[in-house]
C-alpha cells in the first residue's frame, strides 16, 4: 500500500516531490518523474513539519513527544 501512495505521489506531484527533496540530485536540470525511494526521502524528511503543523491540543503534543526521538529526525538537531 506504501508503495501504491509513493508511486502515485511521484507521478501526480513531482515538482511538489522534487521541492521537498533535499539531496544533490535536486540539482539536475530536468529531474522529471521522481523514484519511489525519492518520494520517500522527502515523506521522511517533511515528516516533522507534517505533524507540527496538526491540531493545536495539548493531548496531540503529549502524543508525539512521547513518541518521536527527535536524535533520530533528520533537522530536528538543527532547530533544537
Amino acid at each position: 500500500m506504501a508503495q501504491g501512495i509513493r508511486q502515485c505521489l511521484a507521478a501526480v506531484q513531482p515538482k511538489l516531490v522534487w521541492r521537498h527533496f533535499a539531496s544533490w540530485l535536486r540539482t539536475r536540470k530536468s529531474p522529471g518523474c521522481p523514484s519511489e525511494l525519492v518520494v520517500a526521502a522527502a515523506l521522511r524528511h517533511h515528516l516533522p513539519d507534517f505533524l507540527a503543523a496538526g491540531p493545536n491540543d495539548p493531548n496531540w503534543q503529549k502524543f508525539l513527544r512521547a513518541r518521536l526521538d527527535l536524535d533520530q529526525i533528520e533537522g530536528a538537531r538543527l532547530a533544537a
